[in-house]
């Protein structure tokens, strides 16, 4: 009982801080990259491209403008090179608080 326990615990603490279970290289410190790095197959060079050209062209409150959200769309579709993936990044990204 007291292993179930322990057991318990950690899995506790994993699903507060879903990073302690999993190493990410330094240049993956955001909740957004992690997301990014673990569905774009761990390219780190992928993720960390996509997350500077999002950042660089959402505005506020951009979820909410179709005019935004193409403008999201385009900063992926310039560095995703899979375009059969870019409606599944979006989608991704839209759910990132941090964007």
């Amino acid at each position: 009982y007291e292993q179930y326990l322990a057991e318990i615990v950690v899995l506790t603490k994993q699903v507060s801080d879903p990073s302690q279970g999993a190493s990410y290289p330094p240049a993956i410190n955001t909740k957004a990259k992690r997301a990014l790095y673990d569905n774009l197959d761990q390219d780190l060079d992928l993720a960390i491209l996509l997350d500077h050209a999002i950042v660089a062209v959402k505005k506020d409150d951009w979820r909410s403008s179709v005019f935004k959200v193409r403008e999201v769309r385009n900063a992926i579709k310039s560095e995703l090179k899979d375009d059969t993936r870019i409606d599944e990044v979006l989608e991704l990204v839209k759910k990132q608080d941090e964007y």
